[in-house]
């Protein structure tokens, strides 16, 4: 029986050493290095946050030119295929528009620049133009950039452009991600970094004359300091009005949007009850409202909300 067992085993090992092993599969950096040596930077590589794509072995990879690092694009790709599930025709169509887009986008740069913009970044998606300017959004600064689009809106026009996003950002963000030009794969950027530092933002569609107001976001960083402030002034307000026993959760208050009334007020709302919840399920017997004016920075129009 041991003589049956080594000879087995010897069998066995034989025809292994025979047996075609399977190609190792690729990835997308080493299909690119391989079908364009030296052209691509890889910057990011991962998941692209779709659930099913994630469970299908569907990933992203944010590519930059070497001879031009801000023509940049996204190429998707599929581990699991031994092709990749990607083609040389696919890339150069993605490449050729991140150069188009570049292009476009340095020319609106300039346009920005020679009208006296500082602080300035641009960007362009076809005859679409996003452009972020980094500095405090002052009633002046938002006037003296309405009124800077409004001259350039013929030059715009004849550039191709048909629609401008503006956005004022946080001026401690200038230069973070990004330097002259604004990256086309920026806005699938994972993460709230452009959301948490925009303060102002506006659409200027080119073809009608009126310009559009800027709008506050709500949503920005600066929200949550301002949040806490409408909370002491919540607290203050209740002491004062409400019958006790009463209690007001501040850490769980929340912007509920815009003040119709205003694009420049802000509603903030805090739970009441009658004392302090024992866990999550206890329902609030209402609110207390405090209204900000983003501006003006004051807070007034302080109430009690019923649930």
């Amino acid at each position: 029986m041991p003589k049956l067992l080594t000879l087995l085993l010897l069998m066995f090992s034989l025809f292994s050493c025979f047996k075609k092993k399977s190609p190792a599969k690729s990835d997308f950096p080493s299909w690119l290095e391989t079908h364009y040596p030296d052209k691509f930077t890889v910057l990011e590589s991962g998941s692209n946050y779709d659930i099913m794509d994630y469970l299908k072995g569907k990933k992203q990879t944010w590519v930059a030119e070497k001879a031009d690092p801000d023509v940049q694009f996204l190429m998707y790709w599929n581990k699991n295929a031994d092709t990749l599930a990607i083609t040389t025709a696919e890339l150069q169509k993605e490449w050729d528009i991140a150069r188009d887009n570049t292009r476009r986008a340095r020319e609106l740069y300039t346009m920005l620049k020679e009208a006296g913009l500082e602080n300035v970044s641009a960007g362009a998606s076809s005859n679409k133009g996003n452009i972020l300017v980094f500095a405090e959004p002052t009633p002046e600064q938002r006037e003296a950039l309405a009124k800077i689009l409004t001259q350039l809106r013929p030059k715009l026009r004849t550039a191709g452009f048909e629609s401008v996003w503006t956005g004022i950002m946080e001026p401690s963000a200038y230069k973070y991600h990004f330097e002259d030009i604004i990256p086309a794969p920026h806005w699938r950027r994972a993460g709230g970094w452009q959301d948490n530092n925009l303060l102002f933002f506006a659409k200027w569609a080119l073809q009608d004359p009126t310009p559009e107001r800027f709008q506050y976001n709500n949503a920005c960083d600066r929200n949550g300091a301002i949040s806490d402030e409408a909370a002491v002034e919540a607290q203050a307000w209740a002491e004062k009005n409400l019958k006790k026993p009463f209690y007001l959760e501040k850490e769980t208050g929340y912007s509920v949007g815009d003040d119709p009334s205003d694009p420049l007020k802000v509603v903030y709302e805090f739970p009441l009850y009658t004392a302090k919840p024992a866990n999550n399920e206890d329902e609030p017997i209402g609110y207390v409202s405090v209204t900000y004016h983003v501006d003006k920075r004051t807070f007034t129009g302080i109430k009690q909300v019923k649930d």
